[in-house]
């Protein structure tokens, strides 16, 4: 939100007007804090926040977060430009990643602009894996068969991967996208990044036997050579 002194008066009007209410003058914005406080709403806390996010891939949180480190960095309005500057900025800073010749065009990745490597995103989760103690994130991840969007996933949600991966998806028409850590059969922990495009099959026909997806066939072939150690 940009200017919050024009929508809240644009909302008081629109409010206002439904209840049959005339206003006569203009808003205006009044800093002089003599005022009581009649009401007080509080989001939920950034710990709460991000496992939603995570584990219901929330995009609407993804940006507004994006949006407010964006804000709270370069001390201006957030918006896109500066939340995803924002990023960059901390992951080259705190992580030694450099993103320079990544495209990040908004929080929550819907964006078909968005342009990351694998490497990159490998380059990601392995700070996180090494910095858990500290960030504590990896436990909001969704896990095979268990929670999140992982939950329902029918390509790892029987055994032996249900329980054995925590990762996060993103998935848009044509795309199939997975990034998160492998508890392999050995007892090692592999970090993944999974990225599929352009995966456009053809329409299911009803009156043909009734066959597995490719993506999803390759996704059990895939984690299930991961997890017993063929590669």
């Amino acid at each position: 939100m940009q200017d919050t002194e024009t929508y809240i008066a644009d909302t008081l009007q629109l409010e206002l007007k439904r209840l049959g209410m005339r206003l006569n003058g203009k808003i205006r914005r009044d800093d002089s804090a003599t005022g009581k406080v009649i009401a007080r709403h509080r989001s939920a806390t950034l710990d709460e926040l991000l496992t939603t996010m995570v584990q219901d891939s929330d995009n609407l949180i993804a940006d507004n977060l994006a949006k407010t480190l964006g804000g709270r960095y370069f001390q201006q309005p957030g918006n896109f430009s500066n939340g995803t500057a924002a990023i960059k900025a901390i992951l080259k800073d705190k992580a030694q990643i450099d993103l320079s010749n990544a495209v990040l065009a908004d929080g929550s990745g819907l964006s078909r602009n968005n342009r990351l490597t694998a490497q990159q995103m490998h380059q990601v989760l392995a700070y996180i894996y090494q910095h858990d103690n500290t960030l504590g994130l990896m436990k909001t991840l969704p896990t095979s068969g268990k929670t999140g969007t992982l939950r329902y996933r029918q390509s790892l949600r029987q055994p032996p991967l249900a329980g054995r991966i925590e990762a996060k998806s993103g998935s848009l028409y044509g795309t199939y996208n997975l990034a998160g850590f492998v508890k392999t059969q050995s007892g090692k922990t592999l970090l993944v990044v999974q990225m599929v495009t352009n995966y456009l099959p053809e329409p299911v026909d009803p009156d043909a036997p009734r066959v597995t997806p490719p993506i999803q066939a390759f996704e059990t072939t895939l984690y299930e050579d991961l997890y017993y150690g063929r590669y």
